[in-house]
């Protein structure tokens, strides 16, 4: 294909005046239909100078992208699919080529550093290696096992993989040692096994029973035989064995202690639910339920299952589901629960009444002030902004939970969500945000959140400004124009600014094309979107090429992010350069901050 010169773009600009503040904002309109532009779907690898326009994906690259993103190519998606070996054809083509140790390694690599957004891709990619042909990848898969499955949700998602990928029955050898060796390496922290055997019963159709069996697992000492013992036989069985019969030492403290632990966890767990209760409708609210009637039969249960938690640490998991509508319980839970865990329970224990208590509430406040908490838990202002939301409207996108929401909770809510920029991790890259303004950015809520495209997009634009030093944000339909809105304003006001922009159709070029005739330098584009992705004559792909060969920024990136979407393709996938986001959740954030940062093209996090 002819190199695209910016000279062959012919652009008419168009002068309009800001109705309101009459400053110097322009609207930007697309070139005029005389324009000699590049047809759809062609690909420009480098200009008239030799200068390289498209950067291809390396398998190395392809490699990371797989493990951080849960893709090999240009698209992240934030409503998770099912991962198959076809989704990661760079792996079979190490693996082929004798590579399959070098995947091992930048998987632990990745796991290690808390990179992959989602753990689906890294257990694939380990599955393969555990099902190679080749002895020596296989051995350092298995071996990689306890670093990888931090959790036995993930084991149990691993052997699941193994089953599926595996074109014999039964377990080998190595398998069996490896998950045997998982179990084990808790020999000196039994404590923690009792509770993640406990928390973590079964998942993708495997217990740890099933696993306990199948590995034929030796214990490496008689506390870890108790808790593998009452995992497959029950507690009664388990205490015969060891207790009653003599294969340990009664008297035993460390072993004192997990009995204890268990049979709390056993007591907590069978406590029965009261009969069910015709809830009563809170006056002047309709929908919203009063907290449970608690009768002195029920006070007897709630007062020993608190006792029980406040003993021994148990956490939400352990408790039968009639609990979590008791404040009481709830309360003794708030101490330690962790905080992504707060925010999604925020609304049941509105719910249960247990936040009427003001010493509550004040602990409430406490975590949602405590910036150090918020990054150690590694949440993002949008979690913040999608919990906000949902409670203040009192009512979630799905179930029929109804509340009434606190409103000194949800003015904390609101400064958390402004607080936590400060947590953000800059890329030091020079952005461009570009903001879709047509109506149908108002149309339709993301997934779960109760927030809208525009309302997302302007959040992440206001995060995006507080972390980082060089930022403009534009908006565009059909036109484009510079908008005033900084990093100081709030949410609500800045929304209501962008709602006031006249709109038009969605024309996604438009930003590179502005930066180019304007001669912006910028290391990146964000354009966010709804499910519209139109362009006219050009392409953004091109566009961006086009970006790049006037800036001389041969290596600018672009992420187009598809807000409301299922689905679209505007990234060239082979691009290193480019992404797709479709759809958005609290996960998304971080694959940006990865793809724009740069990280994506190393195993080791660019800072």
């Amino acid at each position: 294909m002819a190199a695209v010169h910016l000279q062959q773009v012919r652009y008419q600009a168009l002068v309009v005046e800001n109705e309101k503040e009459n400053k110097d904002k322009r609207w930007i309109v697309p070139p005029s239909n005389d324009v000699d532009m590049v047809s759809p779907g062609q690909r420009g690898g480098t200009d008239l100078h030799g200068n390289v326009l498209a950067f291809s994906l390396s398998d190395d690259q392809r490699l990371i992208r797989f493990l951080v993103l849960g893709a090999d190519g240009g698209t992240f998606y934030s409503t998770p699919k099912e991962l198959k070996e076809e989704n990661a054809a760079c792996i079979t083509r190490f693996i082929e080529r004798g590579e399959g140790q070098m995947v091992i390694e930048k998987v632990l690599e990745v796991t290690r550093n808390g990179r992959a957004i989602r753990m689906n891709a890294s257990l694939l990619a380990l599955a393969m290696c555990c099902r190679s042909s080749d002895k020596e990848t296989r051995a350092a898969g298995y071996r990689a096992i306890g670093d990888v499955c931090n959790i036995p949700t993930h084991l149990f998602n691993l052997v699941a993989l193994l089953e599926k990928q595996g074109s014999t029955t039964g377990w080998g050898r190595g398998l069996r040692k490896a998950v045997s060796q998982w179990y084990n390496q808790h020999a000196n922290n039994p404590r923690r096994l009792a509770m993640l055997v406990t928390k973590y019963r079964q998942r993708d159709g495997w217990s740890h029973r099933d696993l306990l069996r199948l590995s034929h697992l030796t214990p490496g000492n008689v506390v870890l035989g108790f808790i593998l013992r009452y995992t497959v036989k029950g507690l009664e069985e388990a205490k015969k064995y060891y207790l009653e019969d003599g294969h340990a030492d009664s008297n035993d403290p460390n072993l004192r202690r997990i009995v204890d632990y268990l049979e709390a966890v056993e007591e907590v767990r069978l406590i029965p639910p009261p009969p069910p209760q015709k809830r009563k409708i809170m006056e002047g609210h309709e929908n919203v339920e009063e907290p449970m009637v608690i009768d002195s039969k029920l006070r007897v249960k709630v007062d020993r299952a608190v006792e029980l938690i406040e003993k021994h640490d148990l956490v939400r998991e352990h408790l039968p589901t009639f609990l979590l509508s008791v404040a009481d319980v709830w309360s003794s839970l708030l101490d330690k629960i962790p905080f992504n865990a707060l925010l999604r329970n925020l609304a049941k224990m509105t719910s249960t009444g247990v936040l009427n208590v003001e010493e509550n509430l004040q602990k409430v406040f406490e975590k949602l002030e405590n910036l150090e908490a918020l990054k150690y838990s590694k949440v993002h202002p949008y979690n913040i902004l999608t919990a906000w939301h949902i409670y203040r409207e009192g009512k979630g996108v799905k179930g029929r939970l109804r509340w009434l929401p606190n409103p000194k909770l949800v003015v904390a809510l609101e400064k958390a969500f402004y607080a936590s920029f400060g947590i953000v991790t800059p890329t030091h890259k020079r952005i461009l945000i570009a903001l879709d303004v047509s109506g149908s950015m108002t149309w339709e809520t993301n997934r779960g959140s109760g927030i809208t495209p525009r309302v997302g997009s302007v959040a992440m634009s206001l995060v995006t400004m507080a972390a980082e030093t060089n930022v403009d944000v534009v908006g565009f339909s059909d036109e484009l124009r510079v908008l005033d809105i900084d990093k100081n304003k709030k949410l609500e006001e800045a929304v209501d600014y962008i709602n006031n922009i006249p709109m038009g159709s969605t024309d996604c070029s438009l930003p590179m094309l502005w930066a180019a005739q304007t001669n912006r330098q910028y290391d990146a584009f964000i354009i966010y979107t709804d499910c519209e992705t139109w362009y006219s004559r050009m392409q953004p792909v091109e566009a961006l090429r086009l970006y790049r060969q006037q800036s001389g920024i041969t290596n600018a990136r672009l992420a187009v992010v598809g807000m409301a979407s299922n689905g679209f393709t505007l990234a060239d996938p082979a691009d290193l350069y480019m992404m797709d986001v479709v759809g958005f959740d609290a996960e998304a954030p971080a694959a940006l901050q990865e793809f724009i940062s740069g990280s994506l093209e190393s195993v080791s996090k660019v800072d």
